[in-house]
């Protein structure tokens, strides 16, 4: 399974507790880390499953199978959008 994790550069610790968190929940698992503004650039070279980010998914809705939308903010809401079905 591929994992793209993008924050900002103000938010990566987020970025890098949840890339420790699922390597040690999931070893075999590719994690990279990206900043915010590499993610559509990333989205096509990596071609991840399961895209975690603090930002809505603008640069390809409904095409990634999972896109979790992690706030970065805890009085803002979360979303996860599988298979083109949002739930917040």
């Amino acid at each position: 399974m591929r994992i793209l994790i993008a924050y900002e550069n103000s938010h990566r610790s987020y970025g890098e507790a949840l890339a420790g968190a699922v390597q040690g929940m999931r070893p075999h698992a590719e994690i990279s880390l990206v900043q915010a503004r590499e993610l559509g650039a990333e989205l096509g070279r990596l071609d991840p499953h399961l895209v975690v980010s603090g930002k809505p998914n603008t640069v390809d809705p409904g095409g990634r199978a999972v896109w979790l939308t992690l706030s970065e903010e805890p009085d803002d809401p979360s979303e996860v959008c599988v298979g083109g079905r949002r739930r917040g």
